[in-house]
C-alpha cells in the first residue's frame, strides 16, 4: 500500500468517524432512546460525572484490552485509537447541539416531538451513512466490532454474536439506567426500533453502493 493510498484510507476513516458520530449523539440528546451500547454510556458517564464520549472510548478501550488478552493479539489495541476517535466527536458534537439547541434549557425545541423524531430519524440515516463510509473503505475496526466477531465465532455467525454482546449491554444499561434514574430518557420504544431498523437500512445503502460501482465497472 503506497503512502496515498494510506493518507485516502485514514482520511475516510475520520470522515466516516465524524459522521457516525454526528448520528449517535444525535440519536442521544433526543431522550427518546438509544441503542443499548450508546445508552449504557449515556448512563456510565451520569453516574461518574462525565461525558458519553468519554465514557466511550473508556469501555471500548476495556474491551480491546479484554479481547486482546484473551486473543493473545496485541494489534487489536489499535481499536483504541478508533475509540478515541470516536469519543472525543461524540463529545464534540454534545458541545454543538448543547449550543445551537439549547439543550439545557427547558424550553428547547428538541422538547418537542415534532422537531425530535424527524431529527432522531435523521440521526438515524446519517448513523447508518458512517458506518457504511467504514465498511466500504474497509476501515480499522472497532472494539465493539471486534468483540462481535469473537463472539460470532464463538457462537456460530456474527447474528448470534451481536444479539449477545447487544443483550449484554442492555441489560447493564438498564442497571445504570436504573441507578441514575433516567432509564426512559434511552432506554425507550425507540431503543427497540434503532435496533430493528439500522441493520436493513445500512445493508440497504450498502446494496445501492455495490449496484453503483458495478454500474460504473460495466461502463469502464
Amino acid at each position: 500500500m503506497t503512502k496515498k493510498e494510506i493518507a485516502s484510507k485514514i482520511f475516510y476513516q475520520i470522515i466516516g468517524l465524524v459522521i457516525l458520530s454526528f448520528g449517535v449523539t444525535g440519536i442521544i440528546v433526543t431522550n427518546l432512546g438509544a441503542g443499548s451500547f450508546d445508552a449504557f454510556n449515556v448512563f456510565f458517564s451520569e453516574l461518574i460525572h462525565t461525558q458519553p464520549g468519554t465514557t466511550t472510548f473508556l469501555t471500548s478501550a476495556i474491551m480491546a484490552i479484554i479481547l486482546a488478552l484473551i486473543k493473545k493479539e496485541p494489534k487489536i489495541l489499535i481499536s483504541m485509537l478508533v475509540a478515541l476517535l470516536t469519543g472525543v466527536f461524540i463529545n464534540g458534537w454534545i458541545e454543538v447541539f448543547t449550543l445551537l439547541l439549547n439543550l439545557e434549557s427547558s424550553s428547547s425545541i428538541m422538547k418537542n416531538l415534532w422537531f425530535s423524531i424527524p431529527f432522531y430519524l435523521i440521526s438515524m440515516i446519517i448513523t447508518a451513512l458512517g458506518a457504511v463510509m467504514l465498511i466500504v473503505t474497509k476501515s480499522i475496526m472497532s472494539s465493539y466490532d471486534e468483540v462481535t466477531l469473537y463472539l460470532g465465532s464463538k457462537l456460530g455467525s456474527y447474528k448470534k454474536g451481536k444479539i449477545a454482546l447487544d443483550g449484554a449491554f442492555l441489560i447493564l444499561a438498564v442497571i445504570l439506567g436504573l441507578i441514575s434514574k433516567t432509564l426512559f430518557t434511552q432506554i425507550n420504544f425507540f431503543t427497540v426500533f434503532v435496533v430493528i431498523t439500522l441493520g436493513p437500512i445500512i445493508n440497504f445503502m450498502l446494496d445501492q453502493y455495490n449496484k453503483k460501482k458495478g454500474d460504473r465497472n460495466v461502463t469502464k
